[in-house]
């Protein structure tokens, strides 16, 4: 578990794996939203607070013209929950590739949404160096190296 210069061991570690790159394909990164970027929390005092050292990754990838991917399981169903994400998104000025929303009645489990997406992002010619997120299904397959987000981003760990 690493809890000290967060921000610093992940440059460190994304400079690493981008150097490996040998797949000829665009290396990209791909972010979750809830207990990622911001804090997982709905209440007020936590609504769009950020996880510092996350998004000033996102904001290096955006300086270096990595392409970000952003996939949630935000329910894609539920009315204005895409624009009001995308509003989301660009007050965190995150730019970003593709937003993607889990569309439940096409992937019955998340897992399935995350993995088949990335998979889905693969064959558009990307290579997905690293997956950030809270949950296990975040990062996997065709997910490149995963880096798991506990507590709000108190503390991370490579998988």
């Amino acid at each position: 578990m690493i809890k000290d210069n967060i921000y610093n061991n992940i440059i460190h570690r994304f400079d690493t794996e981008l150097m490996t790159n040998v797949s000829g394909k665009n290396p990209c990164v791909v972010f979750d939203i809830d207990g990622t970027l911001i804090y997982e929390n709905d209440i007020e005092t936590y609504k769009e607070k950020l996880i510092i050292d996350i998004c000033k990754f996102a904001y290096y990838l955006n300086s270096n013209n990595i392409p970000i991917f952003i996939v949630t399981a935000r329910d894609m169903n539920v009315p204005n929950n895409y624009e009001d994400t995308e509003k989301l998104l660009d007050r965190l000025n995150i730019n970003y590739m593709k937003l993607y929303l889990w569309d439940i009645e096409e992937y019955k489990t998340v897992v399935d949404f995350k993995s088949l997406t990335r998979k889905n992002i693969e064959d558009k010619n990307y290579k997905v160096i690293m997956s950030l997120g809270d949950n296990y299904w975040d990062y996997g397959d065709y997910g490149g190296t995963g880096i798991h987000i506990f507590e709000n981003g108190k503390f991370i760990q490579f998988v």
